[in-house]
């Protein structure tokens, strides 16, 4: 999980500095971003050896966990954006909270999906297993 979120880290901020555009640096932190929760949902069901409901379940957790993610960091840096004097948005005024909050969010959504895909680890770890014989 560190490499996976390391990775959309830098490849997030790569993406915005490359593509100064209004439209095309997000659209291509979102890519990356989705990207990033497909992977943690493939790598939890790789590694814990999931059946074929077990990886669509997986994956579907890692989205909903990673839309999840995206929606508190958007959120919060919403808010953190009101304490600073930022005329028109981000894209446009080139103000460093744009590099910090496309960071936070693609971090945050890594983060949402993790969470999300450890839930049915809980249950599965909760369940006792019954003695032989």
């Amino acid at each position: 999980m560190k490499t996976i979120a390391s990775i959309t880290f830098v490849a997030a901020l790569l993406g915005i500095v490359a593509n100064d555009s209004s439209v095309g640096g997000p659209m291509t932190v979102l890519l990356i971003v989705v990207l990033a929760m497909l992977a943690v949902g493939i790598h939890d069901a790789w590694t814990n050896g999931r059946g074929p409901l077990g990886w669509l379940a997986s994956i579907v957790l890692a989205f909903l966990g990673g839309a999840a993610g995206i929606a508190i960091a958007n959120s919060v840096m919403a808010t953190i954006r009101s304490f600073f004097a930022v005329e028109g948005s981000l894209a446009q005024s080139g103000h460093p909270l744009l590099y910090v909050s496309l960071a936070a969010i693609a971090l945050l959504a890594v983060f949402g999906a993790w969470s999300a895909t450890q839930i049915p680890n809980l249950f599965r770890r909760a369940t006792p297993i019954p003695p032989a014989g």
